[in-house]
């Protein structure tokens, strides 16, 4: 009965002399089934990602995980900055703006914008103006207060009644707080008897100034 042994680590105290050497040719084909398999996937990876770099070859997918990677951070500051990113990916500045466009259009990217430092530009004072102001004017109050040159972004949010009356929110920045509040005076001022009450809460520190960071 010996001689039906086949190895293996469970049994590898039970090998007879006559299984030995066809334990041993088994062991042998799996194992090099195993280096056929592996070289055989090695070299297609290998294949698929010298199609993907290929010049002559755009593939849209690739190359858009590269214009994420090379622009998260930021866009070159440069008179031409899709030109410079093109010669960066060895491809041409139309291709980077079309798939640029086609990103913006199926909301992959939200926006391309200048978002400043206004720390570095000397508005170390940052108010967000909350106001109470009727629900059924919120559309037409926020467009008339977000198209104002004092104030940076404005967005409704919800009621967390009864401590938090605030539906509107409008971001006011300032060399100092006397500054800002005066411009929330002004925003006040304009909108006379729509708004019931009215605040400003002023940022102590920088917890964050980066967006999301995709890896490699």
């Amino acid at each position: 009965m010996s001689d039906q042994y086949f190895y293996n680590e469970s049994n590898s105290n039970h090998i007879s002399r006559k299984a030995a050497k066809p334990a041993k040719k088994i062991l042998c084909v799996s194992a090099s089934l195993r280096e056929i398999k592996r070289i055989f996937t090695s070299r297609q990876s290998e294949i698929w990602s010298r199609w993907l770099m290929s010049p002559d070859v755009i593939n849209p997918v690739e190359l858009d995980r590269r214009i994420v990677m090379a622009t998260q951070a930021g866009l070159p500051l440069d008179l031409q900055p899709y030109h410079w990113l093109a010669a960066e990916l060895g491809v041409d500045a139309e291709t980077v703006m079309e798939r640029f466009r086609a990103m913006l259009a199926d909301g992959r990217i939200r926006r391309i914008g200048v978002v400043p430092n206004h720390y570095r530009l000397g508005y170390s004072a940052n108010g967000m103006s909350v106001w109470d102001v009727p629900d059924e004017e919120l559309r037409a109050i926020g467009k008339q207060v977000g198209e104002l040159d004092i104030v940076s972004h404005c967005y409704h949010r919800r009621r967390c009644m009864p401590d938090w009356p605030y539906n509107l929110f409008a971001m006011v920045h300032g060399h100092s707080q006397v500054e800002v509040r005066d411009k929330v005076n002004q925003i006040a001022q304009l909108l006379g008897d729509k708004v019931r009450q009215h605040d400003v809460l002023f940022s102590t520190r920088i917890l964050k100034k980066t967006g999301l960071r995709i890896g490699a």
